[in-house]
């Protein structure tokens, strides 16, 4: 569905089976509620219209925020600034979906009022299952794999600068789980970690790699490697660096495959510090 997904992962089957059922839940109240005037429809169109809606709703909203991760900027930014730009780029083949169910329920033709009416449905309804679906299935899912952890110890925030610096101490990793849980051509190569919703991709020189972990536990898993914290969503290999531009109070680091990396405020002077540039 998203290259992002693992699709090995029993919480893959999950997320889909919880989407698509809270999609369903929606279509059956909003097919007793009628609102938006379909109250004018019979009991079973309204079924089946609220039924189309909320599965293209699903689909277009699932396919926006996959194609948000094509973008490094919008990587960087936090789940639910993504969430909010993926549900406004879902809303516009939205509204012509809409339309035309529209059309082919009650002959509708396009007017200016009716069109605002669309919009606000979509914003209400499409706003409401997003946030419900944060709420009920991505939250609730990561907690049961936060639980099911072992050594899970205290979560640290990503926001908090404390201990960016990773000292290397062992020839091998305080925490073996990322390496175990990564093709041997990327774990045995990495130059930097990124932090994508509740999983962590490692980036080596030529590809990159998904796996379902915590990024307070995924740095323990490079702890062997010279390397620093650059932002909240990032880690990266000293050696991985090429060049650094500063701009204000916070810079870029051009890696040696091909990657730009954000660093940010609170890691920016120790990342100036760490490649030997003068903040």
């Amino acid at each position: 569905m998203r290259d992002f997904v693992n699709l090995h992962s029993p919480t893959w089957y999950l997320r889909l089976v919880g989407h698509a059922g809270l999609a369903m839940l929606f279509a059956g109240v909003l097919a007793f509620l009628a609102p938006f005037g379909t109250y004018r429809f019979g009991g079973f169109e309204r079924i089946g219209y609220w039924t189309l809606q909320m599965v293209a709703w699903l689909v277009l909203s699932t396919f926006s925020y996959m194609v948000l991760w094509h973008f490094q900027r919008m990587r960087s930014r936090s789940r639910i600034s993504r969430r909010a730009i993926s549900a406004m780029l879902a809303s516009i083949p939205m509204a012509f979906v809409i339309g035309v169910s529209n059309h082919v329920m009650s002959g509708w033709q396009v007017n200016v009022a009716d069109v605002v009416e669309i919009f606000v449905s979509i914003s209400l309804i499409g706003g409401a299952y997003t946030f419900l679906s944060e709420r009920l299935i991505e939250d609730r899912l990561w907690n049961e794999v936060r639980s099911a952890t072992p050594n899970s110890g205290a979560f640290s925030s990503p926001e908090a600068p404390a201990g960016s610096a990773l000292t290397v101490a062992n020839e091998v990793p305080s925490n073996p789980k990322l390496i175990q849980s990564l093709p041997s051509d990327v774990a045995s190569d990495i130059l930097c970690l990124q932090v994508e919703d509740h999983y962590v991709r490692a980036h080596s020189s030529h590809r990159s790699a998904m796996t379902l972990m915590r990024f307070s536990d995924a740095l323990l898993g490079v702890d062997h490697i010279p390397g620093l914290r650059v932002h909240r969503s990032w880690w990266v290999a000293t050696t991985a660096v090429m060049n650094i531009h500063k701009s204000g109070r916070t810079a870029q680091l051009a890696l040696s495959n091909g990657l730009i990396v954000p660093v940010s405020r609170p890691y920016l002077a120790e990342t100036l510090k760490r490649w030997d540039m003068v903040g």
